[in-house]
């Protein structure tokens, strides 16, 4: 983990796990309201990382993360550059949308060993393999079984180096 940028970014502590996501900022392509319900469910309650593009619906998720997560959340675009900082900076990465093109988030997050918590649909088990953990977005509270789980095992640094290294074979 980059303790250096958690350092760097208000509102992350270093004591605390950090959940990853990143895409389009908007509730009804990428459901990152679904996901910010899932993790306020979740005790203790990570930091949640919202990476992406600003939409129209992003001061409403906005709304939603404060009312939620109080301010255990951060929502920002960054150049692609500095994506890898923050999968460094980061215990596992989550994505709740139910059907992607291509899921490049994926290969992002896998490529920093991250475990990473998607719908079971079938681009995201293409991607994902056996490397993935799966849920059923659609239905309240899966996510956040799931996502509790996987953060449970997320400072296992050899399935950290066995999630990079098979992600550099694959992609």
């Amino acid at each position: 983990v980059d303790e250096g940028l958690k350092a760097e970014v208000e509102g992350l502590l270093a004591d605390r796990q950090v959940v990853l996501t990143i895409g389009a900022l908007d509730g009804p392509r990428k459901r990152m309201d679904h996901l910010i319900e899932e993790v306020a469910r979740l005790e203790p309650r990570p930091h949640l990382v919202l990476l992406g593009q600003e939409t129209p619906d992003t001061p409403r998720l906005r709304r939603l993360a404060s009312a939620k997560l109080d301010d255990d959340w951060t929502m920002k675009s960054v150049p692609p550059e500095e994506v890898g900082r923050w999968v460094a900076a980061s215990d596992a990465f989550a994505l709740a949308s139910v059907s992607e093109g291509f899921g490049r988030a994926y290969i992002d997050a896998l490529g920093g060993g991250l475990p990473c918590v998607a719908h079971d649909g079938p681009v995201m088990r293409w991607v994902l393999g056996d490397l993935g953990t799966y849920a059923d977005a659609e239905l309240p509270g899966r996510f956040a079984t799931a996502l509790g789980e996987v953060l449970r095992s997320a400072g296992d640094e050899e399935l950290r180096a066995h999630r990079r290294c098979s992600a550099r074979k694959q992609w």
